[in-house]
């Protein structure tokens, strides 16, 4: 797997030949892998966190029931959108807090 980090930031003598362990690209790459690793983790959560949310709001409902079939799915689909509408917003919130004090 080929990162966007990984040839990016090389750095070349007035020769053209590459100069190893730059101390000044060093810490960019460094911080471009961590937002990278965090980012992924945030998506992949959220996504797992409505999967979990999508399943307990249609057991909840399929557990209580509903007299139609009909009235049933439009209950699970309303429930399910604004619960994962506001947990996505919620989330995404979070990450962008400043949660140091």
């Amino acid at each position: 797997m080929n990162f966007m980090w990984q040839d990016a930031y090389d750095i070349y003598d007035t020769d053209g030949t590459p100069v190893p362990d730059q101390q000044i690209c060093k810490v960019l790459v460094e911080a471009e892998k961590t937002t990278f690793v965090i980012n992924e983790c945030i998506k992949f959560g959220i996504i797992g966190v409505n999967v979990m949310i999508r399943m307990a709001v249609i057991a909840i409902i399929s557990y209580i029931g509903c007299s139609t079939e009909s009235h049933q799915m439009a209950y699970i689909t309303d429930s399910v959108f604004i619960c994962q509408f506001f947990n996505t917003g919620f989330l995404l919130m979070l990450c962008g807090a400043n949660l140091t004090q």
